[in-house]
């Protein structure tokens, strides 16, 4: 059995998710905006643009060989930034978004978390040789 294959998996999940999240910011960040009281869409299309690399990366990650635990601790890392960075805009500037807004990113964070989680998880199965 491989036993990459759960990180493999959760690196999939995750680069879907960041790679929809990114054309829905980008190409609908206006509405996006409009709908959870940001003036501008430019922060989410920044978000967005930034999304398309990290996604990218973890498509090629979860294709190529050799995946290690150091790759899924990594990411779950990278994740668990995009949770606390979450909670940081909702308690330092709550007045940022409108209470769509608040519940749209608790949404995206957890999901992110799921993310973290699963691929902590995955990065345990894989056993190191040195």
């Amino acid at each position: 059995m491989d036993e990459s294959r759960t990180l493999r998996r959760a690196f999939t999940g995750n680069a879907i998710f960041s790679l929809l999240s990114a054309a829905i910011f980008v190409l609908g960040g206006g509405a996006v905006a409009s709908g959870v009281g940001l003036p501008s869409p430019l922060p989410l299309q920044l978000v967005g643009a930034g999304l398309v690399p990290f996604g990218v990366g973890l498509l090629w990650l979860a294709r190529r060989d050799g995946l290690t635990r150091r790759n899924g601790r990594i990411v779950s890392l990278l994740d668990a930034e995009w949770v606390f960075a979450t909670a940081i805009l909702l308690f330092g500037w709550p007045e940022r978004m409108n209470a769509s807004g608040h519940a749209a990113a608790i949404a995206i964070a957890a999901v992110v978390a799921g993310f973290a989680i699963w691929q902590w998880a995955g990065a345990q199965r894989i056993l190191e040789t040195h």
